[in-house]
């Protein structure tokens, strides 16, 4: 390949795992942090194609960015804000006061 191009993409790649990097930070959302996690894992993929590392970007695609991501949203869905009563089924009267302060906050 021609040596700009490689340059090129590599710099391309860069600022788009820069990018990536600021999205997760900045997000508010648990699973925009988590799909961003897995953009910025994509990338890295390409990254390592490009420095001809193809076991390696192969390992990142399959453990970065699909099963962590996937870890990573069954955690969240099996943790999602609800409070031990809540999940128990006690009515919102019979919660303690703080639970029904973090429900508001969420």
């Amino acid at each position: 390949m021609n040596l700009n191009l490689i340059v090129n993409l590599e710099s391309i790649l860069s600022i788009m795992l820069l990018g990536a990097t600021i999205s997760v930070v900045f997000s508010r959302n648990m699973i925009n942090a988590v799909i961003g996690c897995s953009v910025f894992s994509m990338f890295l993929t390409l990254k390592y194609f490009t420095l001809n590392a193809p076991d390696v970007a192969i390992t990142e695609a399959a453990l970065g960015a699909g099963l962590s991501t996937l870890v990573f949203l069954v955690a969240i869905h099996k943790t999602s804000g609800r409070s031990p009563a809540a999940k128990r089924g006690a009515p919102a009267g019979d919660r303690p006061a703080d639970s029904r302060e973090q429900d508001q906050r969420c």
